[in-house]
């Protein structure tokens, strides 16, 4: 669901800078989970990598521009990787908790250390395939470079979940007590009127990049 999500608000940013009009990220998103609803209604309740990769995305649209100057001093890295976590990770925390009953405390972490691989990993691999057209054999450089990217990424995320304490279970957390989260996250949104960023358009890679619904 989240590939397709990010095809769809890329396809459509295309479209809006094709016809000369300007892009806006949160509409981009709406269309695109308005599209994939109207084919399969099914996924707006039972498709929970929908709703993780929908409210992750609105997140990093919504609170990223926010968080930005605050991490900065961290380094571009540091604290990019920071701001994108914690701007998905509000977003989806009510879910996660009411889905899978745990909660993520190494999520930050694991973040800041591994974010930074995904923007590479899909270089490599698009150079890969466009090289493959044009002389096989050489494409074996990148797709090898993706395979080791990829492999340190996941053997990464593993190892962190496997940390004890990695991860906390909860109790209970309710329908009534997602519906109160999400209340409150809305009614702090309209009192705190979100700050403009460094544009309106949110890459529809970084924005299916964040590592901060991994279990």
């Amino acid at each position: 669901a989240s590939v397709v999500r990010a095809s769809l608000m890329g396809a459509l940013t295309v479209l809006a800078q094709f016809w000369g009009r300007k892009s806006d990220g949160v509409q981009a998103l709406l269309v695109s989970g308005a599209l994939m609803v109207a084919l399969n209604p099914l996924i707006l309740l039972w498709d929970i990598g929908f709703q993780l990769s929908f409210l992750s995305t609105l997140g990093l649209l919504i609170l990223l521009p926010r968080w930005e100057h605050i991490f900065a001093p961290l380094g571009p890295f540091a604290g990019e990787a920071l701001s994108v976590t914690l701007s998905a990770t509000v977003f989806t925390t009510p879910l996660i908790l009411y889905d899978f009953a745990r909660f993520s405390l190494i999520s930050p972490l694991a973040n800041i250390i591994f974010l930074p691989l995904v923007p590479f990993i899909m270089a490599t691999s698009f150079f890969g395939l466009v090289v493959s057209f044009i002389f096989p054999p050489f494409s074996l450089l990148f797709t090898g470079l993706t395979w080791i990217l990829t492999m340190l990424l996941t053997q990464g995320v593993h190892l962190f979940a496997n940390i004890p304490f990695a991860s906390v279970q909860v109790s209970e957390f309710s329908f009534w007590m997602l519906v109160l989260s999400y209340g409150l996250l809305a009614l702090f949104l309209t009192v705190h009127k979100p700050r403009r960023g460094r544009g309106s358009v949110l890459c529809p890679v970084q924005a299916s990049g964040s590592l901060s619904t991994v279990k």
